[in-house]
């Protein structure tokens, strides 16, 4: 039987568009297949590269208030082997009372909420234990509600302090590591003072160094250049004095810390006494 041109042209026309539909349907499951893996891998990819760069992170000795309390972090543990966490804060409580309603809330970004105890909870001192953490959480934040209102705070995989094991200990044992960490606070800041003190005494050194320069560059100067040059000595000798107040106050910081940190050792001594 001999096709028509007609037809013949209409058989192309169909196989033609049977072959297009063919590599339409080709690249329209191979684009499933890549979106959905790479979806799949954007989902999971925290469970086989770690988290680099998380902005969740709450500096040990920070501080929220909230309804007349301020809690100030005073250490966050993770123990790998034993999937908990430990997080101890100082309160300074001005409304206390002990029958208020206190929730805690501990959510990872990627791993959902994880169980939390409040173990000690007083006027001072707030002891949280966070269990079946998952080995692969990410950012973490404990949030504290008291009534309509609350405080937040957060670490993560790369700034928690890991430790082999957390334990549980008796009340005056936290009060004396949460004074502990206060006086470990303090002897930083002291370094820190004493590093600042360090970078004034160069400055000064260095400005007497231009004064000298410049008192050996008058022999050469006309009067009047002298004069500008002495206005500038002055200046400098006045910039001087304020550097050298700037020590003196740095100073009363240093020992208004070292008093500090007496007081606290003093109250470490009397607790461990009681309870002998």
């Amino acid at each position: 039987m001999i096709m028509s041109g007609k037809n013949q042209v209409r058989t192309r026309k169909i196989e033609y568009d049977s072959k297009l539909k063919g590599h339409r349907n080709y690249f329209f499951y191979a684009f499933m297949i890549i979106f959905v893996g790479g979806y799949l891998f954007f989902l999971t990819s925290n469970f086989t590269m770690p988290l680099q760069g998380s902005k969740y992170f709450s500096e040990i000795f920070s501080e929220l208030s909230v309804d007349q309390k301020t809690f100030t972090l005073i250490s966050w543990e993770y123990s790998d082997e034993q999937n908990l966490m430990e997080v101890i804060f100082k309160i300074d409580d001005y409304s206390y009372d002990q029958n208020e309603s206190i929730a805690v809330t501990v959510r990872d970004r990627l791993q959902g909420t994880f169980p939390a105890d409040i173990i000690i909870h007083n006027r001072d001192l707030m002891v949280i234990q966070i269990s079946d953490v998952s080995k692969r959480f990410t950012d973490v934040s404990c949030q504290i509600d008291i009534g309509g209102s609350g405080v937040k705070f957060y670490t993560n995989n790369e700034k928690v302090e890991r430790v082999s094991d957390i334990k549980i200990m008796k009340e005056y044992e936290y009060y004396i590591r949460m004074l502990n960490g206060e006086i470990n606070q303090y002897t930083m800041e002291i370094q820190d003072y004493e590093k600042d003190i360090e970078d004034v005494r160069s400055s000064i050194n260095a400005a007497n160094d231009t004064i000298k320069e410049l008192r050996e560059s008058e022999i050469y100067k006309t009067e009047n250049e002298v004069n500008t040059i002495e206005n500038r000595i002055e200046q400098i000798n006045s910039d001087i004095n304020g550097m050298e107040n700037q020590i003196v106050d740095i100073n009363g910081l240093i020992y208004e810390r070292t008093l500090q940190i007496q007081n606290l050792n003093e109250q470490i001594e009397a607790i461990k006494e009681a309870n002998i």
